[in-house]
Parts: structure tokens; sequence; C-alpha cells
């Protein structure tokens, strides 16, 4: 048994009054929004993977077009113009076009910081030509997939511990008779 006013909790009994409810509160409102931040984080992430992982075939497509009109005798601006609708921000919405050239624009964002995920992020848009995209991406995409290794790690620790301290409420319950074992006990 501790000391009277030590912090020693190792030797402490049982509280039979102790309040479950009050440490699946803790559940509720530590460790579920966690889990939900760390879910909406990894879709972020891979929404951006998809797209990163689309640009070698985008070019490659790009590329065809450029060698048929090419091969037609005709110049770049021949090809089907690319079209595609552009947030600019405040909910505004234009359209964008343009020529197949030869290059390609891909936004890059660095992350300030010694381990490279700082807390400040820079957004740059790119030029590059086809294949320094395609080396790009494919960069960014590894770096990505790293990302989400580690979120998925962090998820799975996160759910690990909520499904560890439910399991634990759950036997002390059962163990102090206010579990599902007994009746009209209300169950975690």
């Amino acid at each position: 048994m501790s000391k009277p006013g030590s912090n020693e909790d190792t030797d402490a009994e049982f509280d039979p009054t102790m309040s479950y409810d009050k440490y699946q509160k803790f559940v509720v409102e530590t460790l579920e929004p966690r889990l939900k931040t760390l879910l909406a984080g990894r879709e972020v992430l891979v929404e951006k993977l998809d797209g990163y992982a689309m640009v070698p075939a985008f070019v490659a497509q790009q590329e065809k077009l450029l060698k048929e009109a090419e091969a037609e005798g005709k110049d770049s601006t021949s090809v089907q113009p690319i079209r595609k609708l552009v947030d600019v921000g405040c909910g505004v919405v234009c359209q964008a076009v343009a020529v197949p050239s030869g290059t390609i624009c891909l936004s890059l964002e660095t992350h300030e910081g010694e381990d490279g995920s700082g807390t400040s992020t820079t957004t740059n848009i790119v030029e590059f030509t086809y294949a320094q995209a395609i080396v790009a991406a494919n960069e960014r995409a590894e770096a990505l997939t790293q990302q989400c290794e580690k979120c998925d790690a962090d998820i799975g620790e996160c759910v690990n511990d909520i499904e560890d301290i439910l399991a634990t409420l759950q036997q002390l319950q059962q163990m102090h008779g206010v579990g599902p074992s007994a009746p009209g006990a209300p169950v975690v």
C-alpha cells in the first residue's frame, strides 16, 4: 500500500464507486476525435497520391497526341487543347485551356522543418518537361506513400488504444458485478 500523500498508484485499491462513464467519456472525447482526424488526414494523402499516380498516364496520352499531330505534319497548336475547371479561390471557378506543348505544370508542396513534417507548407507550381514531370510525380508519390504508411501506423495504434481501454473497462465491470453479467447493467 502506498504511503499517504505519495504519488504512487501502483498499490491503489479498487474504488467500487468509480465512474465507468468517466473513462468511457475519455475514449469518446479524446481518442475518437483523434482517430477521426487521422482518418481525414489519410484521406487527403490518398487523394494527393492518386493525383500524382495519374501523371505518367496523362503524359503518355499527351505525348501520343503530339506524335500523331507531328506524323500528320501538324504543329502542337492543332492538337485538342486540354480544358479543366480550376478553382481560383473564394468559390470562383474558371475554365483553363492549355495546348499540349511538351511541358506540364505540377503542384508541389514543401514542408518546413528538419524532418519534412513541419507545420508550414508551401505550394509551388513548377513547370516540367514530360520526362521530368514523371520523375517528380513518382518522387512525390513515394513521399506520400511513406506518409500514408506512417498515418496507417498511427491509426492502428489509436484503434488499439480504444479497443484496449474499452475491453479493460468491460473486464472491470464484469469483475465487480456492474458489467454485462449483472442484470440491467450497461454494456460498454
